[in-house]
């Protein structure tokens, strides 16, 4: 009789087991579901979120909120490009070109006012110098400034910033508040674009 009690205690104990364990297994279930739902749903966000960017970046607005969106969706590395730029937007590409001949020009004038070598081409330049409209070869700096301005009218800033460095250094401070302009445009869509492709693995 004990034998037998004894077997039925532990075939109760097994039993009871594998309910547990049963119970277990779901519950996982469950929390992963919820975990997957949460990490779908956040996903969702981000990437709205970084849709709202690029349309604000297109614009010139700014965007805080889906800055804010992006750290709601557990989106904590965010590059710098973005947080910098979110409270006050960034220049358009259309007000970039529309202001690069005029800050090509300045640029111009002032490495020009800056050649003292005192030749009568200098002098002439200075004096009735005109400035190239289509891109051309040479490192002097109507000829970059004019790879300069051909890159900006086909959207191209990279190519626009990198020939800029070609510059003489008066000419790079006059064109200076354009460059800053650009150069924050430039590295807000590319940080954009990095950000929109690493959400689309999600």
């Amino acid at each position: 009789m004990r034998a037998e009690t004894e077997n039925t205690l532990a075939d109760v104990r097994a039993a009871t087991e594998t309910q547990q364990a049963e119970i277990d297994s779901l519950l996982a279930e469950v929390a992963n579901a919820k975990a997957d739902a949460q990490a779908a749903a956040n996903a969702a966000l981000a990437r709205a979120a970084v849709s709202q960017i690029t349309a604000a970046l297109d614009s010139g607005a700014s965007f805080d909120d889906a800055i804010q969106s992006l750290q709601a969706a557990d989106q904590n590395d965010i590059p710098d490009a973005l947080t910098n730029a979110a409270s006050q937007g960034v220049t358009t590409l259309a007000a970039l070109q529309a202001d690069i001949a005029d800050a090509a020009r300045d640029a111009l004038d002032a490495a020009r006012a800056a050649d003292d070598t005192g030749s009568v081409g200098a002098f002439f330049e200075r004096r009735f110098g005109g400035r190239s409209i289509v891109p051309r070869e040479g490192a002097d700096p109507d000829a970059v400034l004019s790879r300069v301005e051909a890159a900006v009218r086909t959207g191209d800033l990279g190519t626009a910033l990198s020939e800029s460095e070609g510059l003489p250094e008066e000419a790079q401070s006059a064109l200076g508040p354009w460059l800053e302009q650009a150069q924050q445009r430039h590295d807000a869509v590319q940080a954009a674009d990095a950000l929109a492709q690493r959400l689309s693995a999600l």
